[in-house]
């Protein structure tokens, strides 16, 4: 897989935060920052893009916009997205203002989410190794992990499904 926008996670740089705006599906009671992620295919299949939009409240303090480069379909994107969710939060992590604030990542694609949360497993490549890609990064930021999910105890770095009204990032994936 060829992607415009490099992977490595040290050349992502956090802009300073953009004029707050109201980003109406901000959690309630979750005081931290939340990573939206999106795939798509324009036909399915077809070219793929992702977007990701950070917000630190009313904030959106990143957004990406990624040309795959090649074709494919959806759930491929839908899983690059939420590789690079993952790649977003450890530079967040390695951000000292922003380091100390907890994290979520949320989006629409429900195979991807139930993939990453261990409910059941993609077969097929590319979605498998993408996959496995971002549980290597979900496992570095989450201290404890194996012992969490074997336990059933709550994870740090939830991942977890939303509307897709509520995906602030599926304009930025669709663009």
């Amino acid at each position: 897989m060829k992607e415009i926008i490099p992977t490595n996670v040290h050349s992502l740089k956090l802009p300073q935060p953009k004029a707050a705006i109201s980003v109406s599906s901000a959690p309630s009671g979750f005081d931290g920052i939340t990573i939206y992620f999106d795939g798509s295919c324009t036909p399915n299949p077809g070219a793929m893009r992702y977007g990701i939009i950070a917000t630190d409240g009313s904030q959106v303090i990143l957004e990406i916009k990624g040309d795959v480069g090649e074709d494919g379909h959806n759930g491929i994107a839908e899983a690059l997205g939420l590789r690079r969710a993952f790649e977003v939060a450890a530079a967040i992590k390695a951000t000292p203002a922003l380091s100390a604030k907890p994290l979520r990542i949320v989006g629409d694609g429900q195979n991807a989410i139930n993939a990453i949360n261990n409910v059941w497993t993609f077969r097929a490549e590319p979605e498998r190794t993408i996959i496995e890609e971002a549980k290597t990064l979900r496992q570095a930021l989450e201290p404890g992990y194996a012992s969490k999910l074997a336990s059933g105890s709550p994870l740090d770095l939830p991942v977890e499904k939303i509307p897709d009204a509520e995906n602030l990032a599926h304009d930025a994936a669709a663009d």
